[in-house]
């Protein structure tokens, strides 16, 4: 949030860059950035001084023409780039020669971005970057290129806290960490499941857990984080009643199980990477694992031996073959299984 922050303080300081390029995943803060800059640079009215462009059917010239032309009446003008491919990584064979064909086809934009025009505001807007293009070095050099990374659980936890005050409703703890991590898409995923909560209450001013798991659409990861935490716990019949609730969902029988099986192979790993002493984030890095999975793996990994996550695991490869095969059906079998675990 605080990259948002800051550009936002930049604008009502008058601080303002000829260019931008914003991109990344947190897709609301991109697109309340760009209304931001329109409140701050457009007066009412004076939408004359705005053009929107489509980057993908639009040649780099004829953003040059858009950013070249002065404003009408007014201090600046706003040209807006949306989803522009110059950006985008390459991949595959051959990827630094592509980078240097295609910076020759924006050669037009990178003469632009030498001297860009003061009274343009030129904004890129996309979801990817590839910061080794000379395109994204030269926005960089004329302005900001800013990464909106989705915000953190704690900053996410920060926004509901603030939007729970300006409403006067109390949301259970419980319900609020269920909230956030029932998420995937940072706060553009938050607000849209918190905009059901609050028509689902009407008008309470309390949300519970119970609340939470009758609106939000958890995603299957997090909902077998659900029933590991069970089957830790020795609660063998809310595991498999979360087995149930998935399969009720139409979840493939096959997608479950393969879940399961990624969940014990993540906490049998962050158990071993654990006890070496390296901390919750230097584990997420070295396995390429986002934070909260990893954390959430080392809690319930505490009420499993390694010989039983290693047992799980075996008898987890052996259940899939005997399913593909037909000597098992999905159910019996992974229910016989989890009673196993627990005895």
């Amino acid at each position: 949030m605080q990259y948002y922050e800051r550009l936002v303080n930049s604008l009502k300081r008058g601080v303002i860059s000829p260019v931008y390029l914003f991109y990344g995943e947190e897709i609301y803060l991109r697109e309340r950035a760009v209304e931001r800059f329109k409140e701050f640079l457009l007066p009412r009215g004076a939408d004359f001084n705005m053009d929107v462009l489509d980057g993908e059917s639009i040649t780099p010239a004829e953003v040059v023409s858009a950013a070249s032309t002065p404003p009408f009446m007014a201090e600046r003008r706003l040209v807006l780039v949306k989803n522009p491919p110059w950006f985008a990584a390459d991949s595959g064979k051959g990827a630094a020669a592509n980078r240097e064909k295609e910076a020759a086809g924006v050669k037009p934009l990178l003469d632009y971005l030498a001297n860009p025009l003061t009274t343009t505001c030129l904004i890129f807007q996309g979801q990817t970057a590839d910061r080794r293009k000379k395109i994204f070095k030269a926005v960089e050099k004329a302005g900001q290129a800013i990464n909106f990374t989705l915000l953190k659980p704690a900053e996410l936890a920060g926004w509901l806290d603030e939007q729970s005050r300006l409403r006067g409703i109390k949301i259970d703890r419980r319900a609020k960490e269920l909230l956030i991590t029932g998420t995937t898409s940072g706060l553009t995923g938050l607000i849209s499941e918190w905009q059901k909560l609050i028509t689902y209450i009407g008008e309470r001013k309390s949300i519970s857990v119970d609340d939470v798991n009758q609106v939000v659409h958890r995603s299957v990861e997090y909902k077998i984080f659900d029933v590991l935490d069970a089957i830790g716990s020795r609660r063998c019949g809310t595991a498999l009643a979360g087995i149930r609730d998935l399969l009720a969902n139409k979840e493939p029988p096959q997608v479950i199980l393969a879940m399961v099986a990624r969940q014990f192979r993540l906490m049998l790993q962050v158990n071993e990477l654990a006890g070496t002493g390296l901390p919750a984030a230097e584990i997420a890095k070295q396995i390429n694992e986002k934070p909260y999975p990893v954390k959430k793996a080392l809690k319930l990994g505490k009420n499993f031996s390694r010989r039983q996550l290693i047992s799980a695991l075996t008898g987890l490869a052996q259940l899939d073959a005997d399913i593909k095969t037909g000597r098992v059906e999905f159910y019996p079998g992974l229910e016989g299984l989890l009673l196993s675990m627990v005895e």
